[in-house]
């Protein structure tokens, strides 16, 4: 139902754009623009026919002028009917033309001379065929699966060097076209003969002519008018030399010979049986090189069109399309099309704003499918071949000379290696050299990309969890035998080498403590590859022969899969759960006391990482983890209150017993208190809208906590919940009031202790930000 009622909408939508054009308002520009742009498209459309079908193919120029034609047709009227943006022009473009090119005269010089005027003709055109018929199913198929944003992952001077080759076939293609002879350096002094040199000659001056008054008139007429000057100005040259039309095609200043029939005729299908299949088959190359750059161009084309028009057009909606004109064009003999970029961003600017405008564009190539025969026929070759010299000249000028202050040298460099490529091998052989070398270079660089986001030590960067005084001191002094190092990226062999060898050169730095823990924290790891898993095992021999235990914080699914494989992690990593009153319970719920002391050992995030080396270091050195003096009394005594006084604050505090799950703070709420917590074991959490919640500290006994928020007097930042039964002291601001009136002296004391925790807080938090700064 919901689908029908789409397909609804969509043909409303269509009828409803067409009829808009048809208001005398648009219908002028509309109709002025499809012309314009289709003489433009007809002329591209002979270019790309005699490119392909020269030198010893000229003689079937026509036809495969006309295939080109027929193609225009079929691909634009669709495109103009089924493309989301309503002005879109579409037709069979200049980059499978190219490399049609080149294979066909490869084909044609294979082929024995004796066999070779039918049989290389019916072979090029069965190339064509297929290739269109497969670039299209290629095309579908990718916007079928949404992956047509792949394509941009080639890399950019890639792209560049394939685009000067691709200037420099056009060059080849328009000597050809103009002379009958190849372009070649062993035939290069050939070209100055005087006979050869009158027939390219004004087709270099007409393409420089385009090329300098393209670059000072930016205007869509500046084509077609250069063209018509040019062709002008060659009967007038007959005209006034008294050439008759007919000695100038004997001298061969013309395409070919036109016959007055249309332009194309369907292929009898007892021509297929001279298709010289093998031929075929050793472009296949070429063929994927049609298809890889057909898209990539494709894709380009309809970025630039979203861009210039300010409307999102869906990319794998536009492939469809242009995979099904390519399987409707395909059968006629088209080359591969699709849609044109710089034509349609043109008849937008012009003011076509309906399909009407791509509709009389491609009815324009139909006209002069039937019609245009005797007029192609008296189009002179120079006139083409200058065509194909201005865009063989422009793509040549963009990316061997002014990419050079466009790009950095190294990828100048590299884009210059796959034109040469390019030009002595071919298509194929450079775009994977290119590919080949830009992966290497990748490599390379991501390899220099520094994998440690934060290199830390356990001095400077403390868990979450409150500790004594002592427990301070100590880790302070001896937390450098943690060493924390936070990943990033994704990690193959060159990166995981360069963590490997940093640890080495912590290990065996002698300025600093003997190390006990490394941590390598991998929340910001995107991937891992199995060379990287390896150099995770040399790690982890080198650090166990130091007596060093390793620590993985933070692993996905997928990295935990791989290390398993590798037998590098445990199945059943260490679940923490925080703090215990039996020390030995707690060693060996904890780990630390094992039975493989060459474990790895795995915790959910670094903080429970941390807390967990932070205490193996605090037992190893004999440390208590749990202060004997935690009760109230004892940690006013040690702050230096006197008994008496004392004595004579307790009555200000609330003691109070709780369960686990109590709230003693909620979060919200107003900040009217300050808690003690005397035993049991309390966290500080954030409280998510989705119902969760993050731990922000554990509170052991010994610690205050809410003095914060009742100073700044606004509501609490965060809800602090016990996990245990737990003895805690509330002191309420009036207390804290009546306190101060009442014994001063004594009050001071007890604000100078909340002083104190909060400065040492302050400086940790201090300490830690400037490592991570640096």
């Amino acid at each position: 139902m919901q689908q029908t009622i789409n397909l609804q909408l969509k043909r409303k939508r269509f009828f409803s754009q067409f009829l808009d054009g048809l208001h005398l308002k648009s219908l002028l520009p509309n109709i002025t623009t499809g012309i314009i742009i289709g003489a433009v498209v007809i002329i591209s459309q002979i270019s790309y026919g005699a490119l392909i079908f020269s030198g010893d193919l000229s003689g079937y120029v026509s036809r495969g002028v006309g295939f080109m034609l027929f193609g225009a047709f079929i691909i634009g009227l669709f495109i103009a009917l089924k493309g989301a943006h309503p002005g879109t022009i579409a037709h069979p473009q200049d980059i499978p033309a190219v490399i049609l090119a080149v294979s066909a005269t490869v084909i044609t010089n294979q082929i024995p001379s004796a066999l070779q005027n039918d049989d290389a003709f019916i072979t090029v055109i069965t190339l064509i065929m297929l290739t269109t018929l497969l670039t299209g199913l290629f095309f579908w198929l990718i916007g079928l699966f949404k992956l047509g944003n792949l394509a941009r992952l080639i890399p950019y001077p890639v792209i560049g060097g394939f685009l000067a080759g691709l200037g420099l076939v056009y060059v080849k293609a328009a000597m050809i076209t103009m002379t009958g002879n190849p372009l070649k350096l062993s035939q290069f002094q050939a070209l100055f003969i005087s006979d050869i040199l009158m027939k390219w000659l004004p087709g270099c001056l007409l393409a420089v002519s385009l090329m300098i008054v393209s670059y000072r008139y930016k205007h869509f007429l500046v084509l077609p008018a250069m063209l018509l000057f040019g062709i002008s100005l060659f009967y007038l040259y007959l005209l006034v030399s008294n050439t008759s039309i007919d000695q100038a095609r004997m001298q061969g200043w013309f395409l070919g010979t036109f016959s007055n029939s249309s332009l194309w005729s369907p292929l009898p299908p007892s021509a297929f049986l001279n298709v010289h299949w093998s031929l075929i088959l050793e472009q296949w190359g070429n063929i994927g090189t049609i298809m890889l750059l057909s898209l990539m161009d494709s894709l380009l084309c309809a970025t630039g069109i979203e861009l210039a028009v300010q409307r999102n057009i869906d990319l794998n909606y536009e492939l469809r399309m242009a995979g099904l004109s390519n399987l409707l064009a395909g059968p006629v003999g088209s080359s591969v099309g699709y849609h044109s970029g710089s034509r349609t961003i043109l008849a937008h600017k012009m003011g076509a704003n309906n399909r009407l405008a791509g509709i009389v564009s491609a009815s324009m190539c139909g006209i002069a499918l039937l019609f245009g025969n005797a007029l192609i026929a008296f189009l002179p070759k120079f006139v083409v071949g200058g065509a194909l010299l201005f865009l063989g000249f422009g793509l040549l000028f963009d990316w061997v000379y002014l990419a050079r202050t466009k790009l950095s040298w190294r990828d100048y460099l590299f884009m210059l290696c796959i034109f040469m490529v390019i030009s002595i091998f071919g298509f194929l052989e450079g775009v994977f050299c290119g590919v080949l070398v830009a992966t290497v270079l990748f490599v390379i660089d991501y390899s220099n990309i520094n994998v440690i986001k934060n290199s830390l030590s356990g001095a400077i960067y403390r868990s979450n969890f409150d500790r004594s005084p002592q427990q301070d001191k100590f880790l302070k002094m001896h937390g450098e035998q943690i060493a924390i190092f936070q990943l990033q990226g994704f990690l193959f062999f060159g990166t995981a080498n360069t963590l490997f060898n940093r640890i080495k050169q912590e290990v065996n730095d002698s300025a600093r403590l003997a190390l006990h823990y490394v941590i390598l924290d991998f929340k910001n790891v995107t991937g891992l590859d199995s060379s990287a898993a390896y150099s995770f095992i040399k790690l982890h021999q080198f650090v166990t022969q130091h007596q060093i235990t390793m620590v993985f914080t933070d692993i996905s699914g997928k990295l935990e899969h791989l290390l398993k494989q590798q037998g590098l992690i445990p199945d059943k990593p260490n679940a923490f759960v925080g703090f215990q009153f039996d020390v030995n319970l707690f060693f060996k719920q904890q780990g630390l006391i094992k039975d493989k002391p060459n474990d790895v050992n795995i915790f959910q995030n670094l903080n429970h990482g941390l807390e967990w080396c932070e205490n193996g270091l605090l037992v190893s050195e004999e440390i208590p983890l749990f202060n004997d003096c935690h009760t109230l009394e004892c940690q006013l005594e040690a702050a230096g209150i006197e008994t008496e006084t004392i004595v004579e604050l307790l009555p200000y505090f609330e003691r109070h017993k709780v369960k686990a799950g109590h709230y003693l703070i909620r979060q919200g709420n107003e900040a009217e208190a300050i808690y003690y917590i005397e035993s049991g074991l309390t966290v500080a959490r954030l409280e998510l809208e989705n119902g969760k919640h993050i731990r922000l500290r554990t509170l052991v006994p010994g610690t205050f906590t809410g003095e914060v928020g009742m100073y700044r007097r606004n509501t609490r930042a965060a809800s602090v919940v016990t996990e245990q039964s737990t003895v805690f002291y509330r002191i309420s601001r009036n207390s804290l009031n009546r306190m101060a009136e009442e014994y001063p002296a004594a009050t001071l004391n007890f604000m100078d202790i909340l002083i104190q925790i909060l400065a040492e807080r302050l400086t940790d938090k201090s300490m830690t930000v400037r490592a991570l700064l640096d």
